[in-house]
């Protein structure tokens, strides 16, 4: 997780206030940035709706049997919570040309509390703050959802259940992540996206500036850090380690990008029975003494 991202996600689990004034002069995004951004809340309640359709497909794939056990991890009757009208919000690392997204549902009190905060700050900045915001599904943080999407044998399911559109987006802004698994691929296979034939030789990437985590598949628990500061060794040895809690736990290795130079963009979403639109988005920045700031995004 960038380091500006860490500070700015301990602000939004606590009660503090933004600061008083806010930044006025709104951040202006190229148009095909913020077609992304407005575009995301949409594709991410499709990947939503899809789970259970997603569950049934599995379970009539003979080939796909061994995906069960990881939806069981995060599987809930998550579709009565996503029921009803209401906004939802996600946190997204921003620079010029690129949008990666830090947090797909940030928690219903975060959302309520910023909401709030936004409207003395800056007025009625959408008429949807009349409504609730609605609770998260469960466990749709988890990182198994990014590997599960990048997976070769779903994807023709994704692109039929999502459209290829939203699936291309989808992709484009959530974090590059594998399914971590202790057992040895097939003779002549490679990780996708990695050309290695087994998790153990990605202590090779640490001498190429590229940063990973691998974590509970439903986001509960262990955590590896591998970056570039850390030795070679410290790698092997964390690869290791979670390679043998692999057998018995379902894990997912997730990459860390750097993004130099980046802000923490929340987009705003209303959610309707017939639409999910993006209602209004704001950029936070914190300076040396830990005060954050929140500025309008527009579109330029």
């Amino acid at each position: 997780m960038p380091a500006h991202s860490a500070l700015l996600n301990t602000w939004l689990n606590t009660s503090a206030p933004l600061a008083a004034p806010c930044e006025k002069q709104p951040l202006a995004l190229p148009k095909p940035l913020w077609n992304n951004l407005s575009s995301f809340g949409f594709a991410l309640t499709k990947l939503f709706v899809a789970r259970p359709v997603l569950e049934g497909f599995v379970k009539k794939n003979e080939s796909l049997l061994s995906l069960g056990k990881l939806l069981d991890c995060v599987s809930e009757n998550d579709e009565r919570s996503w029921a009803g009208a209401g906004l939802f919000a996600c946190a997204v690392t921003l620079t010029e040309n690129q949008a990666v997204v830090h947090k797909n549902f940030l928690d219903q009190e975060i959302v309520t509390r910023l909401s709030l905060q936004l409207q003395n700050a800056f007025g009625n900045w959408s008429s949807a703050e009349a409504f609730t915001a609605l609770s998260a599904p469960p466990h749709a943080n988890a990182p198994l959802w990014s590997a599960l999407l990048r997976l070769r044998p779903l994807q023709d399911f994704w692109e039929r259940e999502l459209r290829r559109n939203h699936w291309n987006l989808l992709t484009e802004m959530m974090p590059e992540a594998w399914l971590f698994a202790a057992d040895p691929l097939p003779p002549q296979a490679v990780i996708p996206r990695l050309e290695m034939s087994s998790w153990s030789q990605l202590a090779q990437l640490h001498d190429v500036g590229r940063s990973f985590e691998i974590t509970s598949a439903n986001e509960d628990g262990v955590c590896w850090a591998l970056q570039e500061r850390q030795g070679k060794e410290a790698w092997k040895s964390a690869i290791d380690e979670a390679l043998a809690v692999a057998a018995n736990t379902a894990l997912v290795i997730v990459e860390r990008t750097k993004i130099p130079e980046a802000q923490t963009v929340v987009t705003f979403y209303f959610k309707s029975e017939k639409r999910v639109e993006m209602v209004a988005a704001f950029a936070f920045s914190q300076d040396a003494s830990g005060i954050v700031k929140a500025t309008p995004v527009v579109k330029e």
